[in-house]
């Protein structure tokens, strides 16, 4: 699950979502496994989600 803020990460939480990206500083707040800055630290290699999080967080 991608989300942006504190409320849908702890609704993706409450829905039983197995993995939890936040996107954007204020979404760490929530709670999420991973914080992106934004979408283009996500891609898709080989059929594989990778996550950059080498960027941080502005």
């Amino acid at each position: 699950m991608f989300e942006d803020s504190v409320p849908g990460i702890r609704s993706a939480r409450a829905a039983g979502a197995g993995f939890v990206v936040g996107v954007g500083a204020g979404s760490a707040d929530g709670d999420p496994d991973v914080v992106v800055a934004d979408l283009r630290a996500v891609r898709w290699r080989d059929g594989v989600l990778v996550v950059d999080t080498a960027g941080g967080v502005d």
